[in-house]
């Protein structure tokens, strides 16, 4: 115990991880005890031949330097080590300057010290007092060569011999004491750089598991989800009292303002961990737009607002850019617009201007909405902040929508900006310029030649029996028996023919004996998962020479290198656990279309 408070004593330890504030204490604890005993030394060394000659001068030599010991206790007692710092430059600088004068000015022994002094400042404070306390020392050299008629004759009467004798000690102690500053603030550092690297690696390493973990709730969290908020849909389409259907849309709404916060908590992690992926794919703007408005119109309409959509016919319709992430941001603008609007409209222009192959878009949204005051402008694109504290109670969300926006925009190489008066409304701003890009090509879609209806089986069989009606065959791939159910319960039966396939294994056996209008493939299956599945569904197409049917992903993994690692293996679309009645029958309508023609002409 007595040992290591005499370590720490002599080494003081690093608090907190602070190597910087230990490497300033070390380095000026071995120079104040270095200072202490050689400036001692040398003056008792001198004691005999100067006492009688130079009394006071030899006094203040030998006990000047003892009052640096002080230091130490000092740096033992308080944190502060820039206070103790400023007091041991103060007072060696003083101690050096009335020596030099007493002894010879700007020729004396004494004033060499005043060299190490200027980059013991550096060293114990840092590079701007350092650079002050040059000009501090370059200041009183300029003094005392002024000063040298005033300065006590005695001493230039020593001879050269002498004078370049102390001058050498001088020059040794000087650089003595640099060298060891020197080297022990550059340990430290070395020491400081060593532990940044491991603190990084562990930084890294808890960020990887942090996503890992992330992505594992995702998943894990949807897939229940998806049974409850599937199976309350559900439950709303049948004979329910007026309180029953109350009871039933509130666990629909809930559960979507549930998946809405843990969306912006996982887009928020990706994109502060720098893991955000944007891509750069032909889109068509004025279908885009159009979604987008088709997205909002019931909403509106249930409100009794007026939605309003502005485009300018000039613009260039194909476009280059990540298509998802605008629409993210869009869909979080005039959602934001439609949450905090009671009555009046809310209007989306879209504007902009071609300069050099690419297209400088500026999407407007207006709202009539309650406001902003200006003093809060800023604080709405911080995370988990609304104007105001109260309206967490007054409105749903977690107050990450526009934050996410922002960066969002700003990973673009855009920007968003807010415009308000209070009572009147909103408007933002999103600017971004994308190139403008060729027309986009369709997808070749190719015939197949088997025709044979698959009826509901779950064992991933197919019936066998010939196609003598025109209802759309799904081959679904779900290990899961609620999502299975769910699934079944929102296609509706007069117009599909489904098949499900519990692995990866039996739907690809189920694909390959038969014909199929669509895929809907799982990712998280046992056997064989959704990727391995889509890419083996792809060889076995080029081998055949089969028409290429599209897949879609149906997935709870919501992370976006999982959408391009399911484009990747194959799958032409995403669709995101849970699933949504509406959004399940539009990408069904989407994909089947090209493919019913494709077969029938073939």
């Amino acid at each position: 115990m007595a040992r290591s408070a005499i370590s720490q004593f002599f080494w003081p330890p690093v608090i907190d991880g602070d190597y910087l504030d230990a490497a300033r204490k070390r380095c000026l604890l071995v120079v104040s005890i270095a200072v202490a005993i050689i400036g001692s030394l040398s003056g008792w060394r001198n004691f005999d031949t100067s006492m009688a000659t130079y009394p006071i001068q030899t006094i203040i030599a030998i006990v000047v330097p003892l009052v640096f010991l002080v230091c130490p206790f000092l740096i033992a007692r308080t944190p502060r080590v820039r206070g103790i710092a400023w007091f041991f430059l103060a007072f060696s600088y003083i101690g050096i300057v009335v020596v030099a004068i007493i002894a010879g000015g700007m020729f004396s022994r004494s004033a060499l010290f005043l060299l190490p002094w200027a980059v013991m400042a550096t060293l114990f404070l840092g590079w701007k007092e350092g650079v002050g306390a040059a000009v501090i020392v370059f200041c009183t050299y300029l003094a005392l060569y002024f000063m040298r008629g005033m300065i006590a004759p005695s001493v230039y009467a020593m001879s050269i011999d002498a004078l370049s004798h102390w001058l050498v000690v001088g020059l040794s102690m000087t650089l003595v004491m640099l060298i060891t500053g020197a080297a022990i603030f550059q340990r430290e550092m070395e020491h400081a750089a060593i532990k940044l690297c491991e603190a990084r690696t562990e930084a890294e390493s808890a960020n990887r598991a942090k996503s890992d973990f992330l992505a594992m709730m995702s998943h894990e969290i949807r897939t229940p989800m998806n049974g409850v908020l599937g199976m309350a849909e559900m439950l709303e389409d049948t004979e329910l009292t007026n309180q029953q259907r109350l009871y039933a849309k509130t666990i629909t709404s809930s559960g979507a303002s549930l998946m809405t916060i843990i969306n912006d908590i996982l887009d928020l992690s990706k994109i502060e961990a720098g893991h955000i992926s944007l891509t750069n794919k032909p889109f068509a703007l004025h279908s885009f737009i159009e979604q987008i408005s088709m997205l909002f119109k019931l909403r509106a309409n249930q409100q009794q607002l007026d939605l309003f959509i502005e485009l300018d016919q000039n613009l260039p319709d194909h476009i280059s850019g990540d298509a998802g992430r605008i629409r993210q941001i869009l869909i979080n603008l005039i959602g934001n617009a439609l949450k905090f609007t009671e009555k009046g409209h809310i209007k989306l222009k879209v504007s902009g201007a071609v300069m050099a192959g690419d297209v400088e878009l500026s999407f407007i949204v207006e709202d009539t909405g309650i406001g902003v005051p200006e003093d809060k402008l800023d604080d709405i694109f911080r995370k988990f902040e609304q104007a105001e504290g109260t309206t967490t109670r007054r409105f749903d969300g977690a107050g990450l929508g526009l934050a996410i926006s922002r960066q969002l925009a700003h990973a673009m190489g855009g920007d968003i900006t807010a415009q308000s008066v209070c009572g009147e409304g909103c408007t933002f701003t999103f600017k971004v310029t994308l190139p403008v890009a060729a027309a986009i090509p369709s997808a070749p879609v190719r015939a197949r030649d088997t025709s044979v209806v698959i009826t509901h089986r779950e064992d991933g069989s197919p019936s066998g029996t010939e196609l003598k009606t025109s209802r759309i065959r799904v081959l679904i791939a779900e290990d899961n028996d609620v999502n299975r159910l769910v699934i079944k319960s929102m296609i509706d039966a007069a117009k599909y023919d489904i098949c499900f396939a519990v692995n990866g294994v039996k739907a690809l056996a189920a694909y390959k004996a038969a014909a199929f209008d669509i895929v809907l493939m799982d990712v998280s299956m046992p056997e064989m998962d959704g990727h391995e599945t889509a890419c083996a569904i792809r060889n076995f197409e080029r081998e055949t020479e089969a028409r290429r049917t599209p897949i879609v992903c149906v997935t709870a993994h919501a992370f976006e290198d999982q959408r391009e690692k399911t484009l990747a293996a194959g799958m032409d679309d995403y669709l995101s656990k849970p699933i949504r009645r509406e959004q399940l029958t539009a990408m069904l309508t989407k994909w089947t279309t090209a493919s019913r023609k494709a077969r029938d002409v073939a």
